[in-house]
């Protein structure tokens, strides 16, 4: 049982993990379900959502895997039924532009929110999977691949999808305008 503790805790009972469990849990089920909100509330929720990745994201503690390989635990039929329900949600609002570096003069490169939306479900959704197989060496996996992951995976998503999020909240999709509620 050596490894389960940590400062004599479990894992899974340490507030920062069970914290990034709750919102991981909470993003994928509003990803899942994006066809039950409207635009703007989806948006609105999808924020939040990212928001409180983040900030558990970087409470998560340092742990080491147990393993080298690398799975996909996401069902492969799910991932395209989602991009394809997030891209029609998104319509003519999907592509935006960003530049990868803030440092760096480069030029701008498209992205699209339904993909980065996408690309953050994945990596979240499968370690959730692995996590909750409740096993030694995949609570440890999936922690450290959270860590890991946001800071050269799904984090940079997140941050750029943010910017377009908040266009679309407070210049495109505007409360206020009814029209502009049945489709972004």
């Amino acid at each position: 049982r050596g490894w389960w503790n940590v400062k004599d805790q479990k894992i899974t009972d340490i507030q920062t993990v069970r914290v990034f469990v709750d919102c991981a849990q909470s993003f994928c089920v509003l990803i899942e379900n994006h066809t039950l909100y409207r635009p703007y509330e989806f948006v609105v929720q999808c924020s939040i959502s990212l928001m409180d990745l983040y900030k558990a994201a970087l409470n998560l503690p340092d742990i080491e895997s147990r393993t080298t390989e690398r799975t996909d635990h996401v069902d492969s039929r799910e991932p395209e039924a989602i991009i394809d329900g997030l891209s029609e949600k998104f319509k003519d609002q999907n592509f935006y532009w960003l530049i990868f570096d803030p440092f760096d003069k480069e030029e701008a490169v498209g992205s699209t929110v339904s993909s980065d939306l996408l690309e953050i479900y994945e990596d979240i959704k499968g370690n959730l999977t692995l996590f909750q197989s409740g096993t030694e060496d995949n609570i440890r996996d999936a922690i450290w691949s959270w860590k890991f992951d946001f800071s050269s995976h799904w984090g940079r998503h997140l941050v750029n999808v943010i910017r377009p999020m908040y266009s679309l909240l407070f210049w495109r999709l505007l409360p206020t305008k009814p029209e502009l509620q049945k489709s972004i």
